[in-house]
């Protein structure tokens, strides 16, 4: 079968672009993935001498071929799931996205690990075919545009940061090197951040910004009296927690949270109030927020089943069972079994919400960029895992055995 690459490249030749590909595949022979498989797979370099030069020469001549079609005439690297028990496949002729109109091809340069990303294949959840491609966030530029994008405002090279929400559509994926977006869901990346940074952000950022979304705190004007109001996060070394205190205080929210005490100092730098440490056991965690707080009025847990039931029961305790105010709470990980209080509004958070209404995600795209550019938002810190695709699965493997803590896992190309 003849590929996109040897169509784009030599449509007014066929017979010639056959003798090409003949000797693209003489001079590159079928080898074996870099990451071991159980099957053996052929392919043909796509940095082929011959095909990059007969390349060249097209681009020279007056064909009219646009920048999206040339890009999605070569093929990329991408780490695919071919089965939930293979191991990872470094598939090295991945095909590009081809992109929509409103969209922009991004080169990843570095992308963010995710706890989904590994336990969708381990416990076999959330991947609807095979070959699949994970990945939820990244950083990188920009190379090409879809034919509405206004490329003055996205140009070529621009340094831009990402997240995928729509999870059914592998283009978006970012465990290969190159992600299709829509242009309206990128952010510019500060010129003061490093790729690294970039690919901090997107699932904590879009997570917390969607959770304060369903509770009506969406842009400047939604800014309240000073700790005026409390909320808790449970789990306050996780990235969510991390972005949304950061949120919360520029809300004008008091903040208190719930974890480790050897990141207390850390999370304190992210404009948390108070910072109780996990270990203690329910009734000193009790009785110290209780001194602190006389009413708890939103809560987020960020960690499990379990510690969304003891923030239930903490809102109860500290607020009191009679007291008729409402209070609001999101558990992000798993719902509570216990029974909900009837002063209590528990909600969910759909993230995907911030690509299915385009104009509900470009607006908080720009209002997080005006909070970044005030200094009101700050990227967390990071470990970096390197070495390519290859290093996201050494990362991955890292984040199942050990967990993060305090600090994101991102891996570079």
């Amino acid at each position: 079968m003849v590929t996109a690459t040897t169509t784009s490249i030599i449509s007014e030749d066929r017979t010639r672009g056959a003798d090409i590909l003949k000797k693209a595949k003489d001079e590159f022979p079928t080898t074996e993935s870099t990451v071991v498989k159980k099957r053996r797979r052929s392919s043909v370099s796509s940095d082929s001498e011959v095909v990059e030069k007969n390349f060249k020469k097209q681009q020279k001549k007056s064909l009219n071929l646009s920048a999206p079609l040339l890009e999605r005439s070569r093929s990329q690297s991408a780490l695919v799931i071919t089965h939930f028990d293979d191991p990872y496949d470094l598939n090295k002729e991945h095909p590009y996205p081809e992109l929509k109109p409103y969209e922009v091809l991004i080169k990843n340069k570095v992308v963010g690990l995710n706890h989904v990303d590994w336990k969708a294949k381990k416990f076999k959840f959330a991947i609807y075919s095979f070959p699949w491609v994970n990945g939820r966030e990244s950083s990188g530029i920009i190379v090409s545009h879809g034919t509405k994008v206004d490329d003055t405002k996205l140009p070529v090279n621009q340094r831009v940061f990402i997240v995928s929400t729509s999870y059914r559509d592998i283009r978006t994926s970012t465990f290969q090197e190159y992600t299709a977006i829509d242009s309206r869901l990128v952010w510019k990346l500060p010129e003061s951040f490093s790729f690294e940074n970039g690919a901090t952000i997107g699932v904590g950022l879009v997570t917390s910004g969607m959770a304060f979304h369903s509770w009506g705190y969406a842009s400047s004007n939604d800014r309240i009296e000073k700790n005026s109001k409390t909320m808790l996060i449970w789990g306050g070394s996780s990235v969510v927690a991390l972005y949304a205190m950061q949120f919360a205080k520029y809300f004008g929210f008091k903040v208190v949270s719930i974890a480790s005490e050897k990141n207390a100092e850390y999370i304190k730098s992210f404009g948390c109030d108070l910072v109780v440490d996990r270990h203690l056991g329910f009734e000193k965690i009790e009785e110290i927020i209780h001194s602190e707080v006389k009413h708890i009025d939103y809560a987020l847990d960020c960690v499990s089943r379990e510690t969304s039931e003891l923030s239930l029961k903490l809102i109860q305790k500290v607020n009191g069972e009679d007291d008729d105010s409402k209070s609001y709470f999101i558990p992000l990980v798993a719902k509570p079994k216990a029974e909900i209080p009837k002063n209590v509004q528990m909600e969910e958070v759909f993230i995907k919400k911030f690509h299915e209404d385009i104009k509900l995600g470009e607006e908080f795209v720009n209002f997080s960029t005006s909070l970044f550019e005030n200094g009101n938002l700050k990227p967390v810190r990071h470990r970096t895992f390197h070495g390519g695709l290859k290093g996201i699965v050494d990362g991955l493997l890292q984040l199942e055995e050990k967990g993060a803590s305090a600090e994101k896992y991102v891996a570079s190309f």
